[in-house]
């Protein structure tokens, strides 16, 4: 009975002691293991962004990281301030029989100049009957060329000015053949003129509708010494043709250009050579000053004095009239004087220009506007012994002031209403 009891005793005991153990290790487990989480979850958040997305990776609830924005929409309805003008050009390519010619290149180059050796700014093709539509960046007065091309056909450029905002509707017409002029200035004994520069205008072939405006081509060349002259890669119809030669009246051809070669010869008329010299009252010669002719009908014929005063200029031997000649320069009075027929000289003196600067009011000093202000005086041309006027005219201002350019002053003559 006695071994029965202490065999159990001890089996408490075991047990007791088997469950204070384990409330030790139970105890010592939980304790040591909440400064190891602390230090875990410290330690995550100085790891590398590598690390911590493959931790984010393993766990079950992920948070998606911010991703940046790149751009943001703007609405269609909402135009930015930014946003250019568009000026739409559009029209067809067409042959000079009226028919559409699709596949057209239409090449577009900023500036109006031909001599320019940029690369085109734009190249489109024309669709379906040779319609075409291109948008550009409207800028006011802006002057671009476009250039159509199509193979067995002349090109043609037009020069087109951008007026307002809107656009333009323009048609490009193309000849199966361009055009050349061959020619040859002469002179009144029927030998070539060298150096006598020729001008021809080529109106815009196409139409223009809208914003726009077409420019016509001008070329521009020097006769050589044999006086012939030579334009190439022309539109065929109507053109004009300017001999331009220095000191002399222009001689103008209206032709209509055919495909292939036109020719044309151009002869100077006879001329004489009058020569003007022009003074002050003094005799000092005066250099620069202008002298031209001034004819209705006949065109004009412009030269300028050289150092010693003297300006030469040709006058057609067929204008058998008075001719009227305007010489000015600057500082100087302008003077109209007449050279009779076949006179070959001629000397001017011009008047010294004066300021004359005064005031109208009334008898309480009030300023008087509107008013016309007028003088009169008369002298002797040194050259001829005829009398020259000399007066001027003005208008006062609001303040009642006037200024009057003249040589001498005379007679004060005021009108006011």
């Amino acid at each position: 009975m006695a071994n029965k009891r202490r065999g159990r005793f001890i089996a408490a005991a075991l047990i007791i002691i088997a469950l204070v153990g384990l409330w030790f290790f139970w105890r010592h487990y939980r304790v040591g293991s909440g400064p190891g989480l602390v230090r875990g979850i410290s330690s995550q958040r100085g790891l590398p962004a590598t690390a911590k997305n493959r931790e984010s990776r393993s766990g079950s609830a992920n948070t998606p990281s911010p991703q940046p924005v790149d751009s943001v929409t703007v609405p269609s309805a909402v135009k930015r301030l930014s946003d250019p003008v568009v000026f739409v050009l559009k029209g067809r390519v067409l042959s000079d029989g009226e028919r559409g010619l699709p596949g057209a290149h239409l090449r577009i180059f900023t500036g109006a100049s031909s001599q320019d050796a940029v690369p085109p700014a734009r190249t489109i093709l024309a669709g379906k009957g040779g319609g075409y539509r291109v948008e550009l960046d409207f800028v006011q007065n802006q002057a671009f060329r476009v250039r159509a091309e199509m193979d067995g056909f002349a090109a043609r450029e037009e020069v087109i000015l951008t007026e307002s905002k809107g656009g333009a509707t323009i048609d490009f017409v193309l000849s199966r053949r361009a055009s050349m002029v061959s020619g040859r200035v002469v002179g009144s004994e029927g030998k070539g003129t060298a150096g006598v520069q020729v001008q021809v205008t080529v109106p815009p072939r196409g139409r223009a509708e809208g914003a726009g405006f077409l420019f016509p081509d001008i070329r521009n060349g020097y006769s050589s010494t044999d006086g012939s002259f030579l334009f190439e890669g022309l539109s065929p119809g109507p053109v004009l043709l300017e001999i331009l030669p220095k000191n002399e009246l222009s001689q103008v051809r209206h032709l209509e250009l055919k495909p292939g070669k036109n020719t044309v010869e151009v002869r100077l008329p006879r001329a004489e050579e009058l020569e003007v010299r022009v003074t002050n009252r003094g005799g000092r010669p005066l250099s620069s000053a202008d002298v031209r002719t001034s004819w209705l009908n006949a065109g004009m014929i412009q030269a300028h004095t050289k150092s010693d005063g003297i300006a030469r200029l040709r006058i057609p031997d067929l204008i058998d009239q008075k001719i009227t000649l305007i010489v000015k320069a600057e500082g100087y009075l302008q003077k109209v004087v007449e050279r009779p027929p076949r006179t070959t000289s001629l000397e001017v003196v011009l008047l010294e220009a004066a300021q004359l600067v005064g005031r109208v009011t009334t008898e309480n000093a009030q300023p008087v506007p509107d008013c016309r202000v007028l003088t009169q005086a008369w002298i002797t041309d040194g050259q001829d012994g005829t009398r020259v006027s000399t007066g001027g005219t003005a208008r006062t201002d609001q303040d009642g002031r006037f200024s009057i350019e003249a040589v001498e002053f005379g007679r004060l003559l005021v009108s006011c209403k």
